[in-house]
């Protein structure tokens, strides 16, 4: 263990739950830590030993006689006409709350919310006539600020929910990544993997960079984006479908908007440019595809 004063060169970088929680019912589900480094030098063991934590699961007491629709955190929009998009689909937003641990916001979404959230825009696209324009839906993950990473964990029912309903775009958006998937992409996802997909987005820390990467990024953030299946398999073909991706930005010292672009980097440390890059001013973020 540490003692007091003493701290991790790295925090733990991942918290994911042994299998995703089923938020409906109570139970408990087994939560596991990765990702730390042990400071250099001095006494200390290069593994580093975790205790696995509990996530308890406990069903909400009734309020008494009758029923109550409350709030359930969806709204439905219709977006005017525009020239570059004439036939705009029906969106709807549902917002969820994650758990939040060790700098790592984690998020299970339901089938139950899809499908509510994919009724109400159904219906509302059915009462303005503009059922022939699809709907989005928007999954808003209500961070913190002091959240770098975020774990979205979708249980095969719910991409299943969003295929069979021919959702035209689903977006995981929060406060740490934006990640839009078109219809194709989720098509792809739901072929490959067939199981419980988890989205993840983890902040990486630049000083473990290869030489080149580390060069060329210097001090800007870096994120480690994956979408893997239950079953360990992990989704880099998409098809026909893409993902467009979008994450906080705020430009430095001498910096120009349109200088700005993002880059992968590969297993091998190869650096390549992403094109379509878009730095927006007004809301402060990188965009690529």
């Amino acid at each position: 263990g540490l003692a007091t004063g003493e701290s991790l060169k790295t925090a733990p970088t991942t918290i994911a739950y042994a299998s995703i929680p089923d938020m409906s019912k109570a139970g408990s589900v087994i939560i596991n830590a990765s990702g730390g480094v042990a400071p250099d030098g001095g006494n200390y063991h290069d593994t580093i030993t975790y205790v696995a934590g509990t996530l308890t699961i406990s069903t909400r007491p009734s309020s008494g006689g009758g029923s109550s629709s409350g709030s359930d955190n969806t709204t439905v929009t219709t977006p005017p006409a525009t020239t570059e998009n004439p036939n705009p689909p029906t969106q709807v937003t549902t917002i969820v709350k994650p758990m939040v641990s060790g700098g790592t916001a984690t998020v299970t979404v339901s089938e139950s919310t899809i499908n509510n959230a994919i009724n109400k825009a159904q219906t509302e696209a059915k009462k303005n006539g503009k059922t022939d324009n699809g709907i989005t839906v928007e999954i808003k993950v209500d961070t913190h600020t002091n959240v770098q990473n975020l774990t979205a964990n979708l249980p095969k029912a719910t991409v299943d929910a969003l295929v069979q309903a021919g959702v035209k775009e689903t977006r995981i958006n929060s406060g740490v990544v934006s990640m839009t998937f078109n219809q194709d992409t989720l098509k792809a996802i739901q072929k490959q993997v067939g199981t419980d997909v988890t989205v993840s987005a983890q902040k990486v820390d630049n000083r473990t960079l290869p030489t080149q990467a580390k060069a060329l990024v210097g001090n800007r953030p870096v994120y480690d984006l994956t979408i893997i299946g239950k079953n360990g398999t992990k989704v880099t073909d998409f098809g026909k479908g893409k993902v467009s991706v979008s994450i906080p930005y705020t430009l430095g010292a001498n910096e120009k908007a349109g200088n700005v672009v993002a880059y992968y980097i590969d297993t091998n440390g190869k650096v390549q440019e992403m094109p379509n890059s878009v730095c927006d001013l007004e809301t402060k973020t990188l965009s690529f595809v």
